[in-house]
């Protein structure tokens, strides 16, 4: 007890000696002790040399007399507030602390050994955990000029507010990212939509004037078929009943080889039906794809729209010099009629179909991804190049439809990006990363479906979407 009264006593001559201070340093002193931060400083041993007003205030006291040269245990046992953070303050306890929200935690033990400051925020659970506080430490190593203790000047501040606001303005910040973002992905949606309504437009005129004369040739092939067969048969009938035939008909009939043109003239008309007919198909194909420029939902057969996406890709599935063609394979299922923006559903397919013929085109030339050079060998890639396109109905609710090919396949660490916007595997110029991007905003967004795309290397890949059958009624009126 004694030696308790001795050592306070010296902590207090220490006390009164800091007071007797120069007109400077006492202005200090004053302006430390009125801060509202809490300052206080102790030596190498834990005890208390001084603190300012703040801090005696904090744990009950007017003034640092009644704490002086005592220990974080000593004070928290004559501690006349129940303030919860009382033991974080001193470095006790730190069972309330969740988190070091900033910097890095440090002992004043280890301040002392390094000489060097320390600065964090501690986050602090209260009576409710879901409401944080922060206070922010600053630690400064010292060693008093005259009786050369040693010791740690701490600073302590409650930054609840402060954090609290950065926290808010931080995620304010990621939400008007992802606002911009989505404004942008939707922007860039509606450019697209806009091009491909301009040119559904465009297609659609085009196919309407092509249409009117091909119907016009069509539709009078079979009366000029009949007129030629009957002038044939008057030819054939004078042949018959001539006995003798004038030398001018029959050097003309030479010169022009009449029995070549009388066998040949049916077949030429034939191959001209076959040509127009053909020609019908391909406008009724433009016609079926050009629906961009719809912008109500119908019900429709969806195998109509991959049909005349096929037709106008078809060029690119003939033989050429980098292949001897790309088999297209249909297994399709029984479906109802369709409730969907038909147009943009066959742009979706545009997109997909297009990509796979890129994917197996490109599968002979070289390795299209990053470290398949090793494992690349032409000779492995399967003969003939196949695209398979399956639909089904599933639960009488949905309907799938499967776009796959057999090429080399996509990568997994690429699988999760192909559908970013502006992502591309293509060399620049070839492609605009904007397709599979749309495509999935399409099915998602306008469809209320989803688009996934399960692929392995050297087993080729595929697309599977999913839509309902019938869209809700809000769905209808978006």
């Amino acid at each position: 007890m004694e030696n308790q009264s001795k050592e306070s006593s010296e902590y207090n001559d220490a006390y009164l000696e800091a007071s007797n201070l120069p007109h400077q340093a006492l202005v200090s002193a004053i302006i430390v002790d009125y801060l509202p931060q809490y300052i206080f400083w102790r030596d190498a041993n834990q005890r208390l040399l001084g603190c300012n007003r703040a801090f005696a205030n904090f744990f009950g006291f007017e003034d640092c007399q009644p704490l002086l040269g005592k220990t974080a245990a000593e004070i928290l046992e004559i501690c006349q507030s129940n303030h919860a953070y009382a033991a974080i303050l001193l470095d006790a306890d730190f069972s309330l602390v969740t988190e070091i929200a900033q910097g890095e935690y440090t002992s004043d033990r280890e301040i002392i050994q390094t000489n060097k400051p320390a600065y964090y925020i501690l986050a602090i659970s209260g009576v409710d955990p879901s409401v944080l506080s922060y206070f922010e430490f600053r630690k400064y190593p010292f060693q008093h000029p005259s009786t050369n203790t040693t010791g740690v000047i701490t600073w302590v501040e409650d930054v609840s507010d402060r954090q609290r606001l950065e926290v808010d303005a931080k995620a304010n910040s990621q939400q008007l990212q992802s606002a911009l973002k989505q404004l942008q992905d939707t922007q860039t949606l509606l450019l697209q939509s806009e091009k491909m309504s301009t040119l559904g437009q465009l297609v659609a005129g085009v196919a309407h004037e092509i249409n009117n004369p091909v119907n016009f040739i069509y539709g009078n092939l079979d009366h000029a078929d009949t007129y030629i067969q009957d002038l044939l048969q008057i030819v054939q009938l004078y042949q018959a009943l001539l006995t003798e035939t004038p030398p001018e008909i029959r050097e003309l009939a030479n010169l022009i080889d009449l029995d070549f043109i009388m066998h040949d003239l049916p077949k030429l008309l034939a191959s001209i039906k076959v040509g127009a007919q053909r020609i019908k198909e391909i406008v009724l194909s433009l016609r079926t794809f050009s629906r961009m420029d719809e912008d109500q939902m119908k019900a429709v057969n969806i195998h109509e729209g991959i049909d005349s996406t096929l037709m106008i890709l078809e060029h690119r599935l003939k033989p050429s010099n980098q292949h001897s063609g790309i088999q297209i394979i249909k297994n399709y299922g029984e479906l109802p009629l369709i409730e969907c923006y038909a147009g943009q559903l066959n742009q979706v397919f545009m997109n997909l179909i297009s990509n796979a013929i890129d994917a197996l085109e490109e599968s002979l030339e070289k390795p299209i991804f990053p470290g398949e050079e090793k494992t690349f060998n032409k000779s492995n890639i399967p003969e003939p190049l196949r695209i398979k396109i399956t639909t089904e109905l599933v639960n009488q609710k949905q309907v799938q439809i499967k776009i796959a090919d057999n090429g080399t396949g996509i990568p997994s660490h690429i699988q999760n990006k192909l559908f970013d916007p502006f992502f591309t595997t293509k060399p620049i110029g070839k492609g605009t990363g904007m397709g599979l991007s749309i495509s999935y905003k399409i099915i998602t967004e306008r469809h209320h479906g989803s688009i996934e795309c399960v692929s392995r290397i050297g087993e080729g890949t595929e697309f599977i979407i999913t839509i309902p059958v019938r869209q809700s009624s809000t769905s209808r009126q978006k």
